[in-house]
């Protein structure tokens, strides 16, 4: 999954903000993140642009988790993730107990 936010209308991108991006979708925001802007979304650290959300899905080979970092250096803003392990990024992190839903909803 990797996607910019566009106008379906007018085919031109936009930004919005982590809080409008998943209310209502049960997903705890950090205080004080909510009005981050974000441009895109992707779930594969090569492919982040700068002011994306990166999602970091643990999957049953590869745990998104790992790359972190290099969505970090390829201008990711926050991390979307799934809860139970400590994370180490100066990242905003996001928790959803069902990433895959919570992106399906986007």
């Amino acid at each position: 999954m990797n996607f910019i936010l566009m106008n379906e209308m007018t085919k031109s991108k936009y930004a919005t903000t982590l809080g409008a991006l998943f209310r209502g979708l049960g997903v705890r925001i950090p205080a004080g993140v909510g009005d981050l802007e974000v441009n895109g979304i992707s779930d594969d650290s090569r492919k982040v642009n700068c002011g994306d959300l990166f999602v970091a899905v643990h999957g049953a080979n590869i745990d998104g988790r790992a790359f972190i970092g290099e969505a970090s250096s390829l201008g990711a803003v926050a991390v979307l993730t799934s809860p139970g392990l400590t994370i180490d990024t100066a990242l905003p992190v996001i928790l959803a107990d069902d990433i895959r839903s919570a992106t399906a909803e986007v």
